[in-house]
């Protein structure tokens, strides 16, 4: 039996060796095709280690940690990403008319450039875009959701808003009906005493978004870090054929200092908002 699995195993490598003269199974050199070459070919395949939902998720150089939340796997921090999945570089550094009026993906860092900028931050100055990388991540507009060159890295995506409420059921489920939003804040980073009790290991950040919208004169700008946290879904809220490009709008959640419930809103789709990554369905 020992015998018959080893040629079992070998077969094929013998057979390759027949069409590439320059391939040898016999690795060990001793003359026979035997069960010491599997074993010194062995050490040359890697493991397999399947991901587990709480390992982290390297992408575009950095590492995203996630979390369990029900049956959906997320990640625990906003999106932080330069470049689409397919390794295509994001639009950035857009002035305030470009973020206005633009309808591809773009990204932004809340303070960068010379856009006019407030904040409530309690912990640091949010307008320094380098602090509020750090702690926030980038900010996305609509287009930059929906590109089909993935925002998110391959095997994961940005949630629907089906798949936003199937979060927020869950939060309600588990004893927090009312407080949605509380059990899924950061327990720091919030203005106004308002930090919350990450319940969850979501850790909700305030931060904030960059306006546009039609006829206002703040576009560009950005505001409501420290006091807010606004997330994409990838889903529209009406067919593309009912919306213009300068009303067009997409369904968003939210989270305020001012409310202790998870906010559903739509948002239009130039706005910057913060995203999370989901892990697509098995």
């Amino acid at each position: 039996m020992k015998r018959l699995l080893v040629l079992l195993v070998l077969a094929p490598l013998a057979l390759t060796a027949q069409d590439n003269p320059n391939y040898n199974p016999d690795y060990d050199g001793d003359g026979c095709y035997s069960v010491n070459d599997i074993l010194g070919l062995l050490p040359l395949f890697g493991t397999c280690d399947p991901f587990l939902c709480g390992d982290s998720v390297l992408f575009d150089g950095y590492y995203y940690k996630t979390v369990l939340i029900g049956d959906q796997c997320w990640f625990k921090e906003n999106l932080r990403t330069t470049i689409y999945s397919n390794g295509t570089v994001i639009p950035a550094d857009l002035l305030d008319d470009e973020w206005e009026t633009t309808t591809s993906g773009a990204a932004a860092i809340y303070g960068e450039g010379s856009s006019a900028c407030s904040h409530s931050s309690p912990d640091f100055s949010a307008c320094d875009e380098a602090l509020s990388l750090a702690y926030y991540g980038r900010l996305y507009n609509w287009y930059a959701v929906v590109d089909a060159r993935g925002l998110c890295p391959l095997g994961w995506h940005v949630p629907t808003d089906q798949e936003w409420t199937y979060l927020d059921d869950y939060i309600t489920s588990q004893g927090f009906e009312g407080i949605e939003g509380t059990a899924l804040k950061s327990t720091t980073g919030w203005g106004d005493n308002s930090n919350g009790t990450d319940n969850f290991g979501f850790s909700g950040v305030p931060g904030g978004g960059r306006l546009s919208a039609p006829g206002s004169d703040q576009n560009g700008r950005f505001n409501g870090a420290g006091s807010g946290g606004s997330f994409w879904s990838s889903t529209a809220t009406g067919p593309p054929e009912t919306q213009s490009p300068e009303s067009c709008q997409s369904w968003m959640r939210r989270l305020l200092t001012y409310e202790t419930f998870l906010g559903r809103r739509v948002s239009f789709k130039r706005s910057g908002r913060s995203v999370r990554c989901l892990k697509d369905a098995e």
